[in-house]
């Protein structure tokens, strides 16, 4: 698959968000487990945690929705998932299917992107 994000990042496609869940700071690139730090440029950072209530539990598909649309999110568009390793991406793209979004995990995650030196970062 990372052939193929990289292909829709290049492409500026706009019914595309690719939504990094991993922490501020990791999104930021203060830190990290990959090799790079950093995130994919045109990434929306939502921390897997949102999606999350008080007691742990997962939010329903409204409290689901909300949470996208607070980043301007709909159900239009494509969304791929990404975190370091794709387990915390994992979850986020399950309760994004359960709420009836198109939705796809980066399973390879920030780890596989940051070994590809060919691939853009960005540190903010």
């Amino acid at each position: 698959m990372r052939a193929e994000l990289a292909s829709l990042v290049s492409s500026g496609k706009k019914d595309l968000a690719i939504v990094d869940v991993r922490n501020a700071d990791e999104f930021a690139g203060q830190r990290t487990e990959a090799k790079k730090p950093g995130h994919i440029p045109g990434s929306v950072n939502i921390p897997w945690t949102r999606f999350f209530d008080e007691k742990g539990q997962l939010l329903g598909a409204e409290g689901i929705k909300e949470v996208f649309k607070q980043f301007g999110i709909t159900p239009a568009k494509e969304l791929v998932f990404v975190s370091n390793k794709g387990v915390r991406s994992g979850y986020v793209t399950f309760a994004a299917l359960k709420s009836g979004f198109s939705a796809r995990n980066y399973d390879g995650g920030l780890w596989e992107w940051s070994f590809d030196g060919s691939l853009p970062l960005e540190v903010k």
